[in-house]
């Protein structure tokens, strides 16, 4: 099992922060131009058993997520439930720090033939993530930090 986690300080209020992610458009605002992610369909929003189908372009390959916590402005998590991983589990979490918001994306996730490919494969999609989040951690921060 691989773990990683990203956090960045958001310079708004907790509840500014939670409205952005619960916006419909907020997950193709979060996916970078250059993922090979396609949405195909989508039921629920942040909740328990909210679904989110996507399409993996470079691979053919179908990545279906399953909403399996919430709890509302503190968290809320997926996991996989058919994809290109053996499994992954990631945790969003919102923490109030005064006026402002610590974003938390807490991942685990397993390779196919893991132990052996995380082992060898593991620190390059680390890598992947890393840049993944610092795009989708920018741009909720240019969402919610923005004056009208």
């Amino acid at each position: 099992m691989v773990k990683i986690q990203y956090s960045s300080l958001i310079n708004a209020p907790l509840a500014t922060v939670w409205a952005f992610h619960e916006r419909p458009e907020a997950i193709h605002l979060l996916t970078p131009p250059e993922t090979p992610l396609v949405i195909e369909e989508r039921s629920g929003g942040l909740e328990t058993g909210s679904r989110i189908v996507f399409r993996v372009t470079h691979f053919k390959v179908r990545w279906v997520a399953e909403h399996t916590e919430y709890a509302y402005q503190k968290l809320f998590a997926d996991r996989q439930v058919e994809g290109p991983f053996r499994s992954w589990y990631h945790r969003h979490i919102f923490t109030a720090e005064g006026e402002q918001t610590r974003l938390i994306d807490d991942i685990e996730f397993s390779l196919p033939g893991a132990p052996l490919t995380d082992w060898l494969a593991g620190w390059a999609v680390k890598i992947q993530l890393r840049a993944m989040f610092r795009y989708r951690h920018a741009v909720t921060k240019l969402q919610c930090e923005s004056k009208p």
